[in-house]
């Protein structure tokens, strides 16, 4: 193989280490937001602590998107195309955001995370009717045992509306919406750049967030401890999706997937360490389930990848 060839390969193995370094970043900040936003809850409404959120992350995107590098103006952002799928995506989002939050507040942080590993299974099954994707038999598979081992979380009963069951299903649902999210920018990036895309989120998501405040009140913000609480769940946020944002351009979405996974590590020992939070053995099943299940529709999405990639060197095979 030429010198250049594995110049090429060592570049990438590099960039990947940069990509999955930078994931796992984007994992641990998030995590600390939950565990910000834990903490705030008992005395704060969550949507309280999603407005400090957002305004932050607009006060901070507001001058990057109009000065910064691939700035817009003010009349581009009004003729912004597909309108109605931003608004519906910033909808989503804050309904997302919230959702999840009430289940921090609710649950524990490992079960939280457990169940946010739905959101996997989801995205595939909304790519099939919005971005036209197709699943094979042994996705479907894994996708029906991945919903089993949510099953053995919730495990239903006669008391199937307790608090703990009504918060793990408000989870679902916010994975639900986030997978909606997640995938909706492939519909949007070939009409305006990712960081129109990425302003929008912000700025759309923003007056259901100011919705839900006048829904649950503001409560006054009297104390240096809790103020900075509110300034580390949001400067935790925003580390996290710039460290996602900068991950999937060192690194294929199907190599950083995996790292996903570190959540469940990081949520476990913060929600042992602050709260005494302990797994029972059917949480564990189900979460062996879900992760299994979840590695399987990581591995087959890792193949394609790997497959596209071999087809593309064996059409340049000649230069060798």
């Amino acid at each position: 193989m030429p010198l250049f060839i594995k110049r090429i390969f060592t570049l990438r193995q590099k960039s990947f280490i940069y990509g999955i370094s930078l994931m796992l970043g984007a994992i641990f900040f998030f995590i600390c937001a939950n565990v910000f936003i834990k903490t705030l809850a008992t005395s704060f409404p969550i949507a309280e602590i999603l407005f400090v959120r957002f305004v932050f992350f607009i006060a901070l995107l507001t001058p990057m998107t109009f000065f910064g590098k691939n700035k817009i103006t003010l009349r581009t952002l009004w003729s912004v195309p597909s309108k109605g799928l931003l608004l519906l995506r910033g909808l989503l989002a804050a309904l997302s955001l919230w959702s999840i939050a009430y289940g921090v507040q609710n649950l524990p942080l490992g079960t939280v995370s457990v169940l946010l590993f739905s959101g996997i299974f989801f995205v595939n099954l909304l790519a099939i009717p919005i971005l036209k994707e197709k699943i094979s038999g042994s996705q479907w598979i894994a996708l029906g045992l991945g919903f089993v081992g949510i099953l053995i979380i919730l495990r239903p009963s006669h008391t199937l509306f307790n608090l703990v069951h009504i918060a793990s299903y408000v989870v679902l649902l916010g994975a639900l919406m986030d997978a909606f999210v997640l995938i909706s920018p492939k519909l949007l990036i070939k009409k305006m750049p990712m960081n129109t895309i990425i302003y929008c989120y912000a700025l759309f998501a923003f007056p259901m967030v100011c919705i839900l405040l006048f829904l649950q009140g503001w409560v006054p913000i009297t104390s240096w401890g809790d103020a900075g609480c509110f300034l580390g769940q949001s400067v935790a946020a925003l580390m996290g999706q710039l460290c996602i944002t900068r991950a999937v351009t060192y690194a294929p979405a199907a190599t950083l997937a995996p790292m996903i996974f570190s959540s469940i590590l990081w949520s476990v020992l913060f929600g042992f360490l602050f709260w005494g939070e302990v797994p029972d053995g059917i949480t564990i099943l189900g979460s062996v389930v879900i992760i299994g299940a979840g590695f399987y529709v990581i591995h087959h999405e890792n193949k394609k990848l790997t497959s596209l990639i071999d087809k593309s060197q064996s059409s340049h095979s000649g230069i060798d």
